[in-house]
């Protein structure tokens, strides 16, 4: 299928070709098919020879069915797509075919694109450029409210409009059809404003259709108007308007623009009409902001505030002023009444020397002016002093008051106790410096350094002077650090802390050493018995069910397992019991000793058979499928739950099952903005994906452990052995997901179902017969069925 766009004048020598293709690099085409079929652009010149030509698209179907060049020389392209994120394709698939247009730039390059759809099916005939720079782009869907769709479906295919601004962002849309079929082919603008459209309708009369059928699929035409953009109707109301002496950190707040407002750009500027400060900021659905940023001192600061909602923003909105307080400048003097002077340093605040503080003296000015300071720093209610008082401290701030004792005119400000010299040096007190076998999550903690302090900065290595573990970290003005990581096993840390303030570092700073345990450790239980305990257990152990024990000179010592809820998990139990095991746990240890019954704990951390696991960071988005343990032909189903889910704008994950064990069921209680079933995939038994986008691009947030929805399976054929319901990856569908800053971390923990364990055999009858024959009834299951001879079991 090939389409030949219409040619500007300013470019009437070349020709762009628009087609889909599933050839791979052949003939006249130079690259490789993305998947089946791919939008295929080819530039043409004059004379008809080939320029260049590109292939774009997913994994799946794309296939181009318009394209136009555009009033910067580059095109714009649409069509549909049932590819979700792979290829070229940055956008999810919202259900069977969407519509996807591609900006190009001159040489085919592209600048951005936009996946637009909803649950069903969408199919994009046109797109036009707009007067205004932006794009009108027209198809059909029959999708109800979902994905991108605002409006329910009218009755089978529908008329979908939607007008897009430069960037591909949607700025309305409209969903007009009656009850039967009614198919979009092409848009008009209006040289006065609006649109014309042309297509096909089966409908009679119903929904937005005027007239009946006149027999099959008649032509249809519908002229849309422009929609209005809203007023503004948002006056700035603190600081009032041409308000005067306005503090440099105040907050704007303004009124609430009436009707469905999604939010306000706000711009503020020291000239008329200016951006300097804010260059039309989206701050939201909200009728307040603190800048972050203190405003400009003793200037004029103009505001303008314009709210926008999905049809547009409103234009021509009035601009507000007000002036801000003048504040000091460096070096000029501060008058009290004229009589007297306290001088100000750089920051625009008094200096007094420790030294002038703590020898008492008294900063008089002529006969009957006297300085004061609060002695309850920063706040200027605690009780007044004297300046020579020995409870101010260097580095911090206090209130002064410049009292007229005669006339009793007083005046306030701020004064800094200045440090006169850098701190000394510190010692490391926790672990004992030299010591040895010290825990590998061990806290670090060390004297306060005399001289005043601002704060403190680590190095921690493996070597002398080393730093591959922390180099020079600034831990803040504390005296103790919990490092994020465990230190190395079996190793010597180096440890440096040197004090620092405003004057400098402490210097000639001695470095301290300490040793960590090793992966095993000797643990004395009551003075009894020792036993050497791993301070690591493979997770695997555990999952097989196998008990835990060691040998001990005074025979078998066997260990019990706790998880952080003090729940015990049985050595030798089943996988259900200890299914709230995970990797990266640490678990309480009861070691006992069978022949003295003496028992004592320690902690154990789970790993995995490639080393210990990784802790979790706070930025690894977390998903969680839950356990079960079931019976044959049970209905049941596993929460999918998350953690860590911090504006979070896009996900794209499988969950693999065993389709002869587990048969598909259903998608239930989905918890998640904008989620639907049309965001579920499980045409294939044995994986169900999943993808989703928030439309709003803001990011959502979910508290820890939401269920943001369940799976639900008939188990056909539960063993009593584990199977895994767990997130896999395929060659033809990664799992990716996204926040406001990227790409993320992400951890991604199974479900474990199993079947009910087996009863024990047992064995009724008499078997000590001494001739004849003895007839034995076993009771129970045995995973292989056990072979007898000669009335005896082999």
């Amino acid at each position: 299928m090939i389409m030949m766009a219409s040619i500007p004048e300013y470019d009437f020598r070349r020709i762009i070709l628009g087609a889909y293709s599933r050839s791979n690099g052949s003939g006249d085409k130079s690259e490789n098919s993305q998947g089946e079929t791919d939008y295929w652009i080819i530039k043409l010149n004059a004379t008809g020879d080939i320029e260049w030509d590109k292939t774009i698209g997913g994994s799946l179907n794309d296939q181009i069915h318009s394209i136009e060049q555009t009033l910067d020389g580059g095109y714009i392209v649409s069509g549909i797509s049932t590819s979700g994120i792979s290829g070229d394709k940055t956008g999810i698939n919202y259900g069977n075919s969407d519509y996807w247009v591609v900006k190009l730039d001159a040489v085919g390059i592209i600048e951005w694109q936009k996946t637009i759809g909803g649950s069903q099916y969408e199919d994009n005939d046109y797109i036009r450029q707009t007067s205004d720079g932006g794009y009108i782009l027209g198809g059909y869907s029959n999708s109800n409210i979902s994905g991108d769709k605002t409006e329910n479906s009218k009755g089978d295919n529908d008329y979908w409009i939607i007008k897009l601004n430069a960037l591909g962002a949607i700025q309305w849309q409209k969903t007009i059809g009656g009850d039967a079929s009614d198919v979009l082919y092409t848009i008009q603008q209006t040289p006065i404003g609006g649109y014309d459209l042309g297509g096909f309708s089966s409908s009679n009369i119903s929904g937005d259709k005027m007239e009946n059928s006149r027999g099959g699929s008649d032509y249809w035409i519908v002229k849309l108007s422009t929609p209005s953009p809203l007023t503004c109707q948002s006056p700035l109301s603190l600081p009032v308007p041409q308000s005067t002496n306005i503090s440099t950190d105040t907050t704007l707040h303004w009124q609430a623009t009436p009707g469905c407002i999604d939010g306000y750009y706000l711009t503020l500027s020291t000239t008329p009409n200016g951006t300097d400060i804010l260059n039309h900021e989206d701050v939201g659905n909200t009728t307040s902001y603190q800048p972050a940023q203190p405003l400009p001192a003793g200037d004029t600061i103009y505001v303008r505030i314009t709210p926008y909602n999905s049809l547009g923003e409103a234009s021509n909105c009035q601009e507000f002023w007000f002036v801000t307080k003048d504040t000091c400048v460096s070096g000029q003097s501060l008058a009290c009444n004229g009589q007297y002077t306290v001088y100000l340093d750089t920051s625009c605040q008094a200096i007094v020397l420790p030294e002038d503080v703590l020898m008492g003296a008294q900063p008089y000015c002529y006969d009957h002016m006297l300085l004061t300071i609060d002695t309850v720093p920063p706040l200027c209610n605690g009780p007044w002093v004297a300046a020579a008082f020995t409870s101010a401290h260097a580095g911090n701030t206090y209130c002064y008051r410049v009292q007229d004792t005669v006339a009793q005119f007083q005046c306030w400000g701020d004064v800094t106790i200045l440090n006169t010299s850098a701190p000394e040096c510190t010692a490391l007190t926790a672990p004992l410096p030299g010591s040895a076998n010290n825990s590998i999550n061990t806290s670090l903690a060390w004297t306060a350094a005399p001289g005043c302090p601002a704060g403190y900065r680590l190095s921690l290595g493996t070597s002398p002077g080393g730093a591959d573990i922390l180099d020079n970290l600034d831990v803040g003005n504390v005296t103790s650090y919990q490092p994020a990581q465990p230190f190395p096993v079996d190793d010597t840390i180096y440890v440096r802390i040197i004090p620092f303030n405003s004057l400098g570092d402490a210097v000639g700073c001695q470095e301290f050493w300490f040793g960590s345990a090793g992966a095993n450790c000797t643990f004395i239980c009551n003075d009894q018995v020792t036993v050497e305990v791993p301070s690591t257990v493979d997770i695997d152990v555990l999952l097989e069910g196998l008990p835990l024990s060691v040998t001990c000179p005074n025979g078998m010592v066997s260990i019990e397992l706790y998880d952080q809820a003090n729940q015990l998990l049985a050595p030798g139990n089943s996988t259900q019991n200890i299914g709230c095991a995970w990797l990266g746990d640490t678990l309480q240890a009861v070691v006992v000793d069978a022949v003295s019954g003496h028992s004592c704990s320690t902690d154990l951390v789970l790993k995995d058979d490639n080393g210990d696991c990784q802790p979790v960071t706070t930025d690894t988005l977390i998903l969680s499928i839950s356990d079960a343990t079931v019976a044959k032909d049970e209905i049941f189903c596993l929460d999918v739950s998350v953690a860590n889910f911090d504006s979070i704008v896009s996900m794209q994950c499988r969950i693999a099952y065993d389709p002869v064990v587990f048969e598909f069921e259903a998608i239930q209680s989905i918890m998640l903005p904008n989620a639907s079933l049309g965001n579920f995939n499980t045409a294939v038994p044995g994986e169900i994906r999943f993808s989703w986008s928030d439309f709003s691009l803001l990011g959502v947030n979910l508290p820890d452990a939401t269920s943001i929805f369940q799976v639900c399976f008939n188990a056909i054929a539960p063993g009593c052995d584990t199977s895994l319901v767990q997130f896999a990856e395929s060659p033809n569908f990664s799992q990716e997901f996204l926040n406001k800053k990227g790409a993320m971390q992400f951890e991604l923990f199974p479900g474990r179902v199993s079947g009910p364990p087996l009863p024990a055999p047992t064995i009724s009858g008499n078997p000590l017969l001494c001739s004849g024959a003895a007839t034995l009834t076993v009771s129970g299951s045995y995973p292989t069925p056990p072979q007898w001879s000669n009335n005896q079991p082999a």
